[in-house]
Order: C-alpha cells, then sequence, then structure tokens
C-alpha cells in the first residue's frame, strides 16, 4: 500500500489555513472581552447614576419633611444641571377618608354613602359595599342586612375571613365581600382612602368627591372651592395655592350657611401633622422615587410608611 505524502505546497497551504482559524478564534476572544467588559462598564455606570438619583430623591424627601415647608413651594423642585434634579410632592394623608373612623362611627356613615353615590353606586349597592365593610371590622360574626361574615366568605372556599378588627392597610379593603362593585365604578378608589389619619378630613387638601361627601354639598360647590384653593394659575402644588387658617372662611367659601356647616365642622380640619411625600431624583434617562408617610412636628419626625421604586 503506497501512502500519499503532501507537498511542501499543501503542507505550507495546511498550516497558513490553520494559522488563520487559530486567528479567527483569537479574535473572537478578544472580542468577547471587550463585549464582556463593556457591559460590565455599563452595568456600573448604571449602578452609580441609580445611586446618585437615590440620592437627590432623599434630598427631596428631606426638604418636604421639614416643619416649615408647605405644599407648592418652590424649593420642593431644584435643577442642579440639565441631567440632574429631585422633584418633592407633599400632601395632606388627612385628604383622604378614614375608613376605620368611618365605620366606627355611624354619624360618619353617610360620608361613604354620598361618596359612592357620587362614584356611581346604586343605593341598594351602597348598601352592601358598606355593610361589607363594616361586617370586616365589627368584633362579632353577626352579619348586617346587606353584609357578609365568616359563612358567607366560606361559601367562596376563603377561611378565617373576616379578621374582625379595623383595616391594617388600604389595600386590605379589596379582600372584603362585595368590594369588586365599587372596582367597577371606581378602579383608583385606593386613592381615597387611608388607615392613617385622625379621622378629620383636611378641605384644604382633599379632593372635590370628598369635600362633597364630606360637607354634604353638591360636587360643583366643592369644585368651587377647589379652584379657588388652586390659585390664578388654577394649577394645584404651585406657589400662588390659597391656604385657608379659619374654618368661617372656607365656610364662606363653599356657600354654606352656619347652621348647615356646624354640622359637619367636627369632621373637617385645616391642617394635618400626617404627610404623604413622593420624592423624585433623577440623573439623565435614570430616576429614583421614594414615598412616605410621615409625621411630622417641631421636635421629631416618624415614619410610618417607605417605599423606593
Amino acid at each position: 500500500m503506497r501512502t500519499a505524502r503532501l507537498s511542501p505546497h499543501h503542507r505550507r497551504g495546511s498550516a497558513l489555513l490553520i494559522s488563520l482559524w487559530a486567528l479567527a478564534i483569537l479574535s473572537f476572544a478578544v472580542f468577547g472581552a471587550v463585549q464582556i467588559s463593556s457591559v460590565r462598564l455599563d452595568e456600573d455606570l448604571a449602578r452609580q447614576r441609580e445611586a446618585r438619583a437615590l440620592e437627590l430623591a432623599e434630598s427631596g424627601l428631606a426638604i418636604a419633611s421639614h416643619p416649615n415647608v408647605r405644599r407648592g413651594e418652590s424649593i420642593l423642585q431644584k435643577e442642579f444641571s440639565p441631567y440632574e434634579s429631585f422633584n418633592a410632592n407633599l400632601g395632606s394623608e388627612a385628604a383622604r377618608v378614614q375608613i376605620n373612623a368611618c365605620l366606627a362611627d355611624s354619624k360618619k356613615r353617610p360620608i361613604l354613602e354620598r361618596l359612592f353615590y357620587l362614584w356611581g353606586l346604586r343605593n341598594a349597592e351602597i348598601d352592601i359595599v358598606i355593610d361589607s365593610l363594616a361586617d370586616w371590622v365589627d368584633t362579632n360574626d353577626i352579619k348586617r342586612i346587606n353584609g357578609a361574615e365568616s359563612a358567607e366568605y366560606a361559601t367562596d372556599g376563603k377561611t378565617n375571613y373576616p379578621p374582625n378588627r379595623p383595616f391594617e392597610s388600604v389595600e386590605e379593603m379589596a379582600l372584603v365581600k362585595n368590594m369588586n362593585l365599587l372596582e367597577k365604578v371606581k378602579p383608583d378608589w385606593r386613592d381615597y382612602f387611608t388607615v392613617w389619619s385622625d379621622g378629620k378630613i383636611d378641605l384644604n387638601e382633599a379632593s372635590a368627591e370628598v369635600i362633597s361627601a364630606a360637607c354634604n354639598i353638591s360636587l360643583g360647590q366643592a369644585q368651587s372651592l377647589v379652584s379657588k384653593r388652586n390659585g390664578a394659575d388654577a394649577q394645584p402644588n404651585t406657589p400662588d395655592d390659597v391656604r385657608y387658617t379659619d374654618l368661617n372662611q372656607i365656610r364662606i367659601a363653599l356657600g354654606m350657611a352656619q347652621q348647615n356647616f356646624q354640622s359637619v365642622a367636627e369632621h373637617v380640619t385645616l391642617e394635618s401633622s400626617l404627610r404623604r411625600i413622593t420624592s423624585t431624583g433623577k440623573v439623565g434617562p435614570y430616576q429614583k422615587t421614594i414615598s412616605v408617610l410621615v409625621r411630622v412636628s417641631n421636635q421629631t419626625i416618624q415614619y410610618y410608611e417607605w417605599l423606593e421604586q
């Protein structure tokens, strides 16, 4: 048997081909390493900018937490460069309806009735939702006419419901049987309730719907007050906003008779030490937002909720 031999020309060609393959593999390896390094650098840069954005958000939060700072003041927004800024918004937690207070006091049930009516619930549906909420927080297992106790939850396969204690969060309200009725007509209902305030409605910051329900006045009257609060620029949270300091002032602004206002005065206020603050820091396209619930006094600052996004 004869063995074929490669000519010098063929051997040189094979060596060249092997060299080219080796060079290609090395090139791919170098390219891959460069790509990995580039990705890591991008990730490091992103982390640095996100950290800086969080620092800016914390700066806005610190300013908004100061006892002397008020909603709409220009100090709540700051631009350090075209790429770095923070924007803080603060509002009174008492602008929301304290659900536990309304369910514990029969005098405040009409506030819920009027609010749900404004949102589009029919009278029968209003009774169902409120009775179901009340059965959730009462201390017994006796079902209200339109409510829901353990037997009704059991039919849905839910055990240990209701807990028969006050709501610990607004989100917990969504667990109540029949709350789907409210969800259908007002998907953002959560933005109107709280479990933290003392139960009085802050008329300097509440929405027109909440003011109408709390004061038993028309939605038009409440909207008129909100327009006056917003000042000449017709925008909330700006320096020209009007803050009322006397309940009689706001009674006149609402167009209410003294006798009619007396019946609601115990349910309203013009100031609250409990603030909901949202502060956003931005660095180019990167941003971080801090949302907190804080009680502010001359001596102390106490945080109840803290959420970073």
